[in-house]
């Protein structure tokens, strides 16, 4: 069954998906990207590794650290002094843990010269929130610095977008493409809630045309490949970053669409 939202499902994200919805949708991309290339290309997934520093936060609390607790002191005889009783007590402190975190994402690469020429992604959580995205983003400015041609996808709601030298326009939803030849400037698509997914261009190296993706399908063989409208339940109330006017507008789609 179809996702009932014109665009972008934000039940995926609020449902907690995300990361199979991720994976699934890098794959069909490539596939689309793939059907689209000239012979001289090929697209390949390849994995990016993120060290992520935990409290427990997240990944709850380990087994509780063992102290020795002092409760008395006493004098010996001879005038020097030892421990009279020594209980082991256990304090409950969290454990810092090293998160791995994988992601997958897209490289386009020249056979003739077996050159990189683009490198197109979609970002997740952690490259949004302001705990681990750090490293993601030194990654993406070495990059950015290369002659490598960079595509952004960003569909979702939560966390921070990416820094720009100026304010992104409105939108819910923003794909992002920095042509290396054309930095610091870059295209910026945005678009909304009950918008659907625009066809963006991936850059290949001059002078081959652009590629033309269409999202909407991506994202449509993405959904159903998922089989997303099985574990989405859209009756259930949902936690996203919106406006009450926007919150009601998701609910009712939601509602109407498994009515």
């Amino acid at each position: 069954m179809p996702s009932p939202f014109p665009g972008m499902d934000p039940l995926i994200e609020a449902a907690g998906l995300w990361h199979d919805f991720h994976g699934t949708f890098i794959h069909c991309w490539r596939d689309a990207i793939m059907a689209a290339l000239p012979e001289d290309y090929v697209a390949r997934t390849d994995e990016r590794l993120t060290i992520s520093e935990s409290t427990g936060e997240r990944l709850g609390h380990l087994s509780p650290d063992i102290t020795l607790s002092q409760t008395s002191l006493s004098r010996t005889k001879t005038g020097g002094s030892r421990f009279a009783g020594a209980l082991l007590e256990p304090h409950v402190i969290p454990v810092l843990i090293e998160e791995e975190i994988r992601e997958t994402f897209i490289e386009i690469y020249r056979l003739s010269d077996e050159r990189l020429i683009t490198v197109v992604e979609l970002l997740s959580p952690s490259n949004k929130d302001s705990r681990d995205r750090s490293q993601y983003l030194a990654k993406r400015h070495s990059i950015l610095r290369q002659e490598v041609h960079v595509v952004g996808l960003d569909l979702l709601l939560g966390g921070q977008r990416l820094p720009m030298q100026r304010p992104l326009p409105a939108g819910h939803y923003y794909g992002i493409v920095s042509r290396w030849e054309r930095r610091p400037d870059c295209e910026v698509y945005h678009w909304l809630l009950d918008q659907a997914l625009p066809i963006m261009p991936i850059p290949l190296a001059a002078p081959d045309a652009d590629l033309q993706i269409d999202l909407a399908a991506v994202f449509e063989t993405t959904f159903s490949r998922g089989r997303y409208d099985r574990s989405i339940n859209y009756r259930k109330p949902f936690h996203l970053p919106l406006s009450e006017e926007e919150l009601a507008w998701v609910e009712s789609t939601a509602r109407q669409g498994r009515a």
